[in-house]
């Protein structure tokens, strides 16, 4: 079995080489994609998989909330997805005027903060609380804005229903101590396969003792 992998946003493929060595794995560099669209993407990701190849999607945070939109494009391809800390859309026109509120904001963080300056900002959101900080991270701010601009939460459409269609398929995994996705799953995500990880916050691909439990989830 093959795995594609996605990052989350101010993630690299680097965080997937826990899988060094145990499955064969292709670990993307979304900075590559963000200028594609949905379409454009899965054409890559295609090249990527070999004729009647078992493929598993894993996708964390950002990458998670691409995975879904790419699984929802062609649920024939994947044999699974797997989805660490991830969202399957806003449903009400509310939620996403909302958003878009915050995506500017973070937008204009990006255009006024120094690199340094911005990682701190990103580290202090209260939805890393549980997390230990980000450092020594290279970034790109004109990459960085990509990602709220072209695929942003605000932009994604809502695929619960579709998900459900395949959710056989389809596992969900959240940190008990991330309070806001952990809330989003135990209120909208009851239908499906969903584990709370114990003593986990968002960033569940930098918490080493959930890592090695999901190698046995991928049963590469």
């Amino acid at each position: 079995m093959k795995v594609i992998c996605l990052h989350g946003f101010l993630g690299t493929p680097d965080d997937f080489s826990f899988l060094d060595g145990y499955c064969h794995y292709i670990a993307l560099d979304l900075n590559k994609y963000i200028d594609h669209s949905l379409s454009e993407t899965f054409l890559e990701i295609q090249k990527f998989i070999t004729k009647d190849e078992k493929v598993l999607l894993l996708g964390y945070s950002f990458g998670a909330r691409l995975a879904i939109q790419l699984f929802c494009h062609s649920p024939e391809t994947f044999s699974q997805l797997i989805l660490l800390a991830g969202h399957a859309g806003l449903m009400s026109s509310k939620e996403r005027e909302e958003r878009v509120i915050i995506e500017k904001a973070f937008l204009s963080k990006i255009e006024t903060m120094s690199n340094e300056e911005f990682i701190k900002y990103w580290n202090d959101l209260s939805l890393f609380d549980a997390d230990e900080k980000l450092t020594d991270r290279k970034i790109n701010k004109n990459n960085l804005m990509k990602y709220f601009q072209n695929w942003g939460l605000s932009k994604q459409p809502y695929l619960k229903d579709e998900l459900l269609k395949q959710k056989n398929k389809v596992k969900w995994f959240f940190g008990s101590r991330d309070e806001k996705y952990a809330q989003y799953a135990r209120e909208n995500l009851r239908e499906f396969s969903v584990e709370y990880v114990p003593n986990a916050g968002h960033r569940l691909i930098k918490n080493n003792d959930f890592l090695e439990t999901l190698k046995g989830e991928l049963k590469c």
